[in-house]
């Protein structure tokens, strides 16, 4: 996963999709009306979780959450400070922490 991390976010358009914290997606001729998508990446955008909110926040430029019976709870992020950047995956995780509920 970090492999496919690393080679993905060598694309700007890629860059820009996963670094953004919500957005609308329009109307199109499959639905009649815009929707709204806010990112599960609490790491990202911690919203009022003060857990979350650490002195780095604004340097998690993304990159995905997800969830699956087989896989667990999974993480992949990039964080950019300093000129370098830091890149973290978590798979596997099966217990879902309380402060997500």
């Amino acid at each position: 996963m970090l492999k496919i991390c690393l080679y993905a976010m060598k694309f700007d358009r890629f860059r820009e999709i996963v670094c953004k914290k919500s957005g609308q997606v329009p109307a199109s001729n499959m639905r009649e009306y815009p929707f709204f998508y806010q990112t599960t990446n609490l790491v990202m955008d911690p919203r009022n979780i003060a857990v979350y909110r650490t002195e780095f926040t604004d340097e998690i430029i993304g990159i995905k959450t997800g969830t699956t019976d087989e896989a667990g709870y999974c993480l992949s992020a990039c964080m950019e400070t300093g000129g370098l950047s830091f890149y973290s995956v978590v798979m596997g995780e099966r217990i879902r922490s309380r402060l997500m509920e």
